[in-house]
């Protein structure tokens, strides 16, 4: 903590020195730093208190406090005097010294060489008991090839800015107030030699420094609502007195939106537009325009259902003023909300137009619908393989709380693993895929994930160089790229939705069962189960679980293994013919798509809300394991 006295105490303010010195350019100190190659950072300890006061000047100093008054023995901070007489005692301490500069109580010794460096370090303490002043040891940097000096890193390579100073510059809050502002601008200009274009960028910031300039203009929210869809706008008036529009949004209505009445529909488009601009609108005052003339007493009179009761209770949180407008005047949030008729509509040759691009259309469309469709099918089992995880979990004895799941292309043969969190990293996925199913099952070709560092890491990268594994990512927010692993965690909840205990904390136990089940089970599509097309038969649990065929009686060995060949074999070209019969029947439903205009514009959307127990997953596994995925 440093004790100071303001600069206006009683006469201390007339405490000028005539014969003071200015302080020294900072560029100029940095300038002269081009030669050094070798450095040395010092502090001067409670550098001013290091000054005794002349006797005749110690009643000047005299401040008050709410007890007594005090004098100042040493050189006071806050003095108008102060830093002049300061830099005179150490321009006097640094007089003579060419590779030791000064800014008042920081100094910095540069060389060439290590030991004409040395030497100066030498004379340069003689200097200091010489005048009685001594150094801080914690802040000393000694022989250093480079050093931070007055906000900036000094090295032979240059000069460059203090990493830590422009950090602390990048992650200031946006300031909110004048004061906030000159010092965001004070730290920017100190750097401005490093930045391009620098009062360019800061005049419209540098205006806002100007007397009598407000510095917070009130924002306006401007909503409308119809039963087609939401809109507002996000406005601010300008000194002149125009309004300059920041952001505009909208969006269509849910199908149970529209049953609303018009009053919640005008609520709900308000409450909609405040979560959109929540980062905007938080704790500010702005004013809320709407032309619909009832809502100015929704929150003061009559009762309202829980729908509205529930809106009145977040509108709480923010300090808003509601205005009513007529809707002619209310233009920007009304077009969001209620486009309006195309112009094509009074055109009486339109109808004509129409009729004759109709057919072209179609088939365009059917064009890019195969092509769209042209994804190539795996060459076989274990060749393209999607991975992903399932969780988090409620955490098991055993400490598991995610799924890894590897889902083949060709079928969709699943292996699930569970896994701790501990295991929850890069390190442990490639030590899973490498350890248990890569030696299961061999390498892949092809790897399908998402971008999650779990498998996009730089040791997973590694793997599947060496391993000759073509990696392929899904789209950014687009999961259906990884569709058929999705559909096999969707799968795979349901199933242990069945066999979990209340408390959800065993679901591990019953993961190997879930799998090999789910691998067994014939599928509707193909009538054949995972595992014939991937292992060419279903594994064995008693005779009467499956009917297939299996070798006779007892016979050679060599005759026993060449029948069971046979069979695999067989089993194997079935399951191909299979797969191959669907590709095509997928193929020719993809030709018979898109028919018609209209089918290219409708597009859907589901949003789910499930309601979470205390300690439960999640994903809900009891009622709605089905929407995962």
């Amino acid at each position: 903590m440093r004790f100071a006295s303001p600069s206006t105490i009683n006469v201390s303010t007339l405490l000028v020195d005539l014969d003071g010195q200015p302080l020294p350019r900072v560029d100029g100190i940095l300038d002269s730093l081009y030669t050094g190659k070798v450095f040395s950072i010092f502090d001067l300890n409670s550098a001013f208190h290091q000054i005794v006061c002349d006797e005749d000047t110690v009643p000047l100093t005299a401040f008050c406090t709410p007890t007594q008054l005090f004098e100042w023995l040493r050189m006071p901070q806050g003095a108008n005097a102060s830093p002049s007489w300061f830099v005179k005692v150490i321009n006097r301490v640094v007089h003579g010294l060419e590779r030791v500069l000064a800014y008042l109580d920081d100094v910095i010794c540069f060389d060439e060489e290590p030991l004409g460096h040395v030497l100066n370090l030498i004379e340069f303490f003689k200097r200091l008991r010489q005048y009685n002043l001594k150094l801080s040891p914690g802040k000393a940097r000694v022989g250093a090839t480079h050093a931070n000096f007055l906000g900036h890193t000094i090295s032979p390579a240059g000069v460059s800015p203090d990493g830590v100073k422009v950090r602390a510059l990048t992650h200031m809050p946006p300031p909110t107030n004048v004061k906030q502002l000159r010092s965001l601008l004070g730290g920017l200009r100190y750097y401005r030699k490093f930045l391009e274009n620098l009062a360019t960028k800061v005049r419209l910031l540098n205006s806002l420094l100007k007397q009598g300039v407000p510095f917070n203009r009130p924002l306006r929210l401007c909503s409308d609502a119809c039963i087609d869809g939401f809109g507002a706008s996000l406005e601010q008036e300008q000194l002149d007195g125009s309004v300059r529009p920041i952001v505009y949004i909208s969006r269509a209505t849910l199908p149970a939106e529209r049953n609303w009445t018009v009053m919640d529909l005008e609520a709900g488009g308000i409450v909609w537009a405040i979560k959109r601009l929540h980062g905007c609108l938080w704790s500010t005052k702005f004013i809320i325009y709407s032309d619909h003339k009832a809502l100015e007493s929704i929150g003061k009179v009559g009762e309202h259902n829980a729908r509205v009761q529930r809106w009145l209770e977040f509108l709480s949180n923010f300090t808003y003023t509601l205005k009513y407008r007529k809707g002619s005047a209310n233009g920007n949030a009304d077009f969001l909300s209620r486009l309006p008729l195309p112009a094509q509509d009074t055109d009486k040759t339109a109808p004509d137009c129409i009729d004759g691009v109709d057919q072209a259309g179609v088939f365009l469309i059917r064009a890019c619908g195969r092509n769209y469709h042209s994804s190539s099918t795996p060459e076989g089992p274990g060749t393209v393989v999607g991975v992903d995880f399932f969780g988090p979990l409620p955490v098991t004895a055993k400490g598991n709380s995610y799924i890894l799941l590897f889902t083949g292309r060709f079928r969709r043969r699943a292996d699930m693993f569970a896994v701790t969190a501990a295991e929850f990293t890069a390190r442990g996925t490639a030590h899973i895929f490498v350890t248990q199913y890569m030696t299961k099952w061999g390498c892949p070709s092809t790897l399908l994930s998402d971008n999650g560092l779990h498998f996009c890491s730089k040791l997973s990268m590694a793997i599947y160089e060496v391993m000759k594994i073509k990696k392929v990512t899904t789209s950014s927010y687009h999961p259906q790229t990884n569709g058929g692993t999705k559909r096999v965690n969707h799968t795979m909840a349901q199933m242990l939705a069945v066999v979990v205990n209340e408390q959800q904390n065993d679901w591990d136990i019953h993961l190997p069962h879930v799998e090999f089940a789910y691998n067994n089970s014939v599928t509707q599509s193909t009538g054949l189960a995972p595992n014939e097309f991937h292992i060419g038969r279903i594994p064995r649990l008693r005779p009467s679980v499956f009917d297939h065929p299996t070798v006779g009686g007892r016979q050679s060995l060599a005759r026993d293994q060449l029948e069971h060949c046979n069979l695999a074999v067989d089993r194997q070209r079935r399951a191909y013919e299979v797969v191959r019969e669907y590709n095509a029947l997928k193929i020719s439903r993809v030709e018979r798509r898109n028919s018609s205009l209209l089918d290219v514009l409708l597009c859907w959307s589901r949003e789910a809300c499930p309601s979470k127990q205390a300690g439960a997953s999640p994903e809900s596994w009891r009622t709605l394991f089905a929407s995962w995925g």
